[in-house]
């Protein structure tokens, strides 16, 4: 897509992250980063065990939506490549024994507060395939971006056009939606994903599916989901009431004009309020205080 007639390239899929910091690889150009004694560094999951403890505390000031709305914007902008094994197609098994040079699986100590109760000693973890680095320069591993960076609702409808005609009905201008409660009154859900179900979602057993939208994560977590269905209920609803009003339009006509309204309305209301006051809040509330004001230090482990 092109988002600046100047410069095309801006924000395209395909292209690699750019840093806030310079990277600080072991060896320089890959390798994973060592202490400055030249240790390996503490488990990462032993260091989140440390310093976020779950002391049970319940702020009233926000609810679990700013974490849902978060990642709702964040699958807009960003999806950092995944590294597949080359036989399964899959993430690869780093806890079990798979052998993949992308492979860095996670050791969780003893007597973790959490994973201890489920005997589970390794966190799998796989670093995300290096991409090309900005005009193909030579340098540092970079990772890459999957889609378009720009806010333009790609939540809803996918920046893949393959995956958009998997999610639209072709009638009257509206997305697919699961009527599975029509019966009781109830709105309806999103549709079910049966191609690959086992893709980005943990299914219980092979008769349960889950949802399917136009950014693969949707099924992270279930408020997550929500805002999804809102979304596409609300193009649905638009889509209606403009068939209404104008009963000569077409099923493209009627599909375009709300998917172009929630591209502009998600970018300006996301441009005007999530990038000023959404970060202002989520550095107070996500990051505390202490940690908003004293953005920028950081210390060296040796």
């Amino acid at each position: 897509m092109c988002n600046n007639l100047k410069h095309p390239h801006w924000g395209a899929s395909k292209n690699g992250h750019h840093r806030f910091l310079p990277p600080d690889f072991s060896d320089g150009v890959s390798a994973p980063r060592r202490a400055a004694s030249g240790r390996e560094l503490p488990s990462a999951r032993k260091v989140s065990a440390t310093v976020h403890n779950d002391h049970g505390f319940h702020d009233h000031a926000v609810t679990v939506l700013l974490v849902a709305w978060g990642q709702f914007i964040d699958h807009d902008i960003t999806l950092t490549a995944e590294t597949r094994d080359p036989r399964t197609r899959k993430t690869p098994k780093c806890c079990e024994g798979n052998a993949h040079p992308n492979c860095l699986p996670i050791e969780i100590p003893h007597g973790d507060p959490f994973f201890a109760k489920h005997e589970q000693r390794c966190m799998n973890f796989v670093r995300s395939p290096a991409g090309l680095r900005y005009n193909c320069r030579l340098g540092t591993r970079d990772s890459f971006n999957e889609i378009s960076s720009p806010i333009d609702a790609g939540t809803v409808y996918s920046n893949d056009e393959e995956t958009l005609k998997t999610l639209r009905s072709f009638k009257g201008g509206r997305l697919k939606m699961l009527p599975v409660f029509e019966d009781f009154g109830m709105k309806d859900l999103l549709p079910l994903k049966l191609e690959d179900p086992d893709e980005g979602c943990i299914r219980p057993s092979e008769d349960v599916y889950c949802f399917l939208a136009g950014d693969l994560r949707v099924n992270e977590q279930t408020v997550l989901a929500v805002v999804h269905t809102l979304f596409v209920r609300e193009h649905n609803r638009m889509a209606d009431a403009l068939a209404k009003v104008n009963p000569h339009w077409n099923d493209e006509t009627l599909f375009q004009v709300p998917k172009y309204n929630h591209f502009v309305t998600k970018s300006r209301e996301l441009n005007d309020i999530a990038l000023s006051k959404a970060i202002h809040l989520s550095r107070s509330f996500i990051l505390g205080d202490e940690a908003h004001h004293g953005c920028g230090k950081a210390t060296h482990y040796v």
